[in-house]
This record gives C-alpha cells, structure tokens and sequence, in this order.
C-alpha cells in the first residue's frame, strides 16, 4: 500500500470516528437522537362566512414540491388527528401532520363545503441542535371553507 493511500485510509477512518463519536451523549445515556415535537403542518378549517371552526375537514391531493405526497406517511408520528380514509386524509379539530420543510400544495373540504386548494411553505418555529436535537412549532395554514 502506497503512503498516500494508508494516509487517505486514516483520515476517512479518523473522520468516521469522529463523526460516529459525536452522535454519541457524553454521559454515556444512550444514543444521540432528532425528535420532532410537533407536526409540522396543522390544517385549521373555518366557514369563510361565520369564522366558526369546523370540526372535520378532507384533505387530499396534497402536493410537497410539486410532487405528490403518499398520504400513509403523513399519518405517522408526529401526526395528531389525522386518520386515512379512501385516499384522503380525515382529519379533526386541530389536526396536523409532516416533518420535511417546504413548500405544500393541498384540496381540502368538509361535508357541505366547497373544495378549496390552500398552500404554504412550511418550516417549524424552532430547532434545536446538539445532541439530543428536535424540531418544534407547527405551520398553521389557514382554509376559510365556503358552504354549498
């Protein structure tokens, strides 16, 4: 083995030790984990007429990037109120769902209401690095529904 390819060797060896080492709590309490407090997006629906909640809401061909979005995942923790139904999303008073940042595109109604397309780009309030690290802060995106 040549000396510059045991040097590469031991630096990308190094480098993995460190990088390894560092996801690791000093106290010795167990791994170094990203948590997600909060969903990142909560869907609050309202009737555009009275401004009174409503308290179910369909949501569907929901959009990250332009591209379509596999409902299943967003109905994984950290998601709360939000069941799959049909291929669409039913969800409750206050419901939210998703933990990647960007932009969203989605149809959403309730029972007697009009479909409305409502879209945002999306980030939490607050991140904390380190070791452990989390996201916290929902996106609130706002559908004032139209009845019938």
């Amino acid at each position: 083995m040549s000396p510059s390819t045991a040097a590469v060797r031991l630096r990308a060896l190094l480098a993995t030790t460190l990088v390894l080492g560092a996801c690791q709590n000093p106290l010795g309490a167990g791994s170094c984990e990203h948590t997600y407090r909060d969903p990142l997006l909560v869907i609050v629906a309202t009737d555009a007429r009275t401004r009174a909640a409503l308290p179910r809401v369909i949501v569907r061909d929901v959009n990250f990037g332009g591209r379509p979005v596999d409902l299943a995942g967003l109905v994984l923790p950290p998601a709360r109120n939000v069941t799959l139904v049909d291929g669409a999303l039913v969800c409750g008073t206050d419901c939210g769902f998703g933990t990647s940042p960007g932009r969203y595109r989605m149809t959403v109604a309730a029972p007697g209401y009009q479909w409305l397309v409502v879209e945002g780009e999306a980030d939490f309030a607050r991140f904390r690095g380190g070791c452990p690290s989390y996201n916290a802060g929902s996106y609130f995106i706002a559908a004032q529904l139209t009845p019938e």
